[in-house]
């Protein structure tokens, strides 16, 4: 059955969706089995689409099919700005793939300055690059060669390059492969200053924590099969908290493990309420607290619907 996708968002009318996929299937040439069935979903101004799944799930090749980039039997309907996407989208669209694509050889500066000419006017190509090295933070790597930067580096400048044109509709797959922590924490708020300006964003991961920092609404895909679609609030909603409570008493410690409700209005009562269940003595005294809020690997790792969208590592 194909995947039905939700209504707009804030429930308002106004523009049409920028991305709109209906009934999309891709088949690679010379297999029997088709790698996506029947996917469906629409993507609207300032809003940022997770596709999570294990690999060979489907996410890249779900991107590609988009686009009509791969080779391969393509069904379905998918219009970019209301129009068929055979028509083309030009500079509206970015696409940072999963493998980098960059000239090694060549300077930071010189990729970026060739990408823009790609899709820009002449004129227009040094403020684009400009503007890109200071969102980017690119200053210290400017101009050293593509080939000596680290892998972190490259992927920075590889998604400075997609994007260097500043398109409303952005595609990132697998973006925060080899990135550090404070790397990821910056491509993280790039993608919320991109969505508050209205760009779109599409951004595949197999890493939960990924897609929860970045995403308002989530595909889960498994097999090429969307098995879950909702806004990410929808999805945590009904998610329990850990309450882990370090206890001691007459010399005797004890670690209890409480389940919470996802949303509660009087957080103390439940706790007590919880602790009294499990007959923790009033007089105990209390060494330690940690409460685990609602996440998504919690859903995924605790739903038997979604076994083995993610390793539980």
């Amino acid at each position: 059955m194909p995947t039905q996708s939700p209504p707009r968002p804030d429930g308002e009318g106004g523009p049409g969706p920028v991305l709109s996929v209906r009934d999309l299937r891709f088949r690679y040439a010379g297999r029997a089995e088709p790698a996506l069935h029947g996917v469906g979903f629409d993507l609207w101004p300032g809003e940022v689409l997770g596709v999570l799944g294990p690999n060979g799930s489907g996410k890249s090749t779900l991107l590609s099919a988009v686009l009509d980039v791969k080779k391969g039997h393509r069904e379905g309907e998918v219009t970019l700005f209301g129009a068929p996407v055979s028509a083309g989208a030009g500079h509206r669209v970015g696409y940072a793939t999963q493998m980098t694509a960059l000239y090694l050889p060549l300077t930071v500066r010189e990729n970026l300055v060739h990408a823009a000419r790609l899709v820009l006017p002449r004129r227009r190509t040094g403020e684009a690059v400009r503007r890109s090295v200071e969102e980017f933070r690119l200053d210290g790597v400017l101009e050293r060669r593509v080939g000596e930067l680290s892998g972190g580096w490259r992927r920075l400048v590889h998604i400075a390059a997609s994007f260097v044109h500043e398109p409303p509709l952005r595609f990132l797959d697998e973006p925060t492969a080899a990135l550090d922590f404070e790397t990821r924490g910056r491509l993280v708020s790039l993608v919320a200053d991109w969505a508050a300006r209205g760009a779109s964003v599409v951004v595949t991961s197999h890493y939960p924590e990924d897609l929860e920092e970045m995403c308002t609404r989530l595909l889960v895909i498994r097999q090429g099969v969307v098995i879950r679609s909702a806004t990410l609030a929808d999805l945590l909603a009904g998610v329990s908290r850990r309450l882990v409570v370090e206890v001691s008493q007459e010399g005797r410690e004890r670690t209890v493990t409480l389940e919470l409700p996802a949303r509660s209005g009087d957080l103390a009562r439940d706790i007590a309420a919880a602790l009294d269940a499990a007959r923790v003595a009033p007089e105990a005294r209390l060494e330690n607290l940690r409460l685990t809020s609602a996440n998504l690997r919690g859903l995924l790792t605790g739903d038997p619907r979604l076994t083995g969208v993610i390793v539980n590592d």
